[in-house]
């Protein structure tokens, strides 16, 4: 099982990548602005295992971030065009690894008994599907929570479970990210979002290499 201090650095990540891609409101971009999110951002990815790439990643984000500031171009007209209206660029699972209606229904209604089973429920406000990518992320951030917690408190058989579905999760819902981020790169006119899928890769290959590695070396 997973380090405490690890798994709430996850947790934090996740939490903030899923923040990525809301829709840019005032207080999102209030929070871009601020040096302190980035500078949490920077310890959390520091205290990661082996944090070069999503490091590299992050200050690439940012570089992307401060561009879009710079030049005054509008992240929200961006977000529009790439994610609603004509959905050039859709942020959803079943966009890349289902096709048909009844497939799709079946997968979101499967998504649903997941997040169910941990207590994680959509907001109110959120009227989107389960297979968006900031809910995916979250609930990736929740089950990281989940187990530094139950680590904390000695249970061992709770943590447990938080970290199988942590581990199938990432591997069963979030393996669709590399092409969701190489459809932004070719349609996208602002580096930021290229930016923010580029660094939820890196930490996501970077959760999968320590996954193997974790598998490699244990006791048979």
């Amino acid at each position: 099982m997973g380090d405490t201090t690890l798994l709430v650095a996850r947790g934090l990540i996740y939490h903030w990548a899923s923040r990525l891609f809301a829709y840019p409101d005032e207080r999102l971009l209030d929070t871009l602005s601020d040096k302190r999110t980035w500078q949490e951002m920077t310890e959390a990815v520091g205290a990661l295992d082996d944090p070069a790439s999503p490091t590299k990643a992050l200050t690439a984000l940012r570089l992307a971030w401060l561009d879009c500031v710079s030049s005054g171009e509008a992240l929200g007209t961006e977000y529009t065009r790439l994610f609603a209206r004509q959905v050039i660029c859709p942020p959803y699972e079943t966009s890349y690894s289902l096709q048909g209606v009844f497939s799709r229904v079946q997968h979101l209604s499967d998504l649903g008994g997941i997040y169910a089973a941990f207590g994680f429920r959509m907001s109110e406000n959120h009227k989107d599907l389960q297979d968006h990518i900031s809910l995916e992320l979250e609930f990736l951030s929740v089950l990281c929570s989940k187990e530094a917690i139950a680590l904390e408190r000695g249970w061992s058989a709770r943590a447990r479970i938080c970290e199988d579905a942590r581990r199938k999760f990432r591997s069963e819902h979030l393996s669709w990210i590399p092409r969701f981020g190489e459809n932004l790169r070719q349609r996208t006119s602002l580096a930021f979002y290229p930016a923010a899928a580029g660094w939820v890769e890196a930490l996501l290959e970077l959760e999968a290499a320590h996954e193997y590695r974790d598998s490699a070396v244990a006791p048979r």
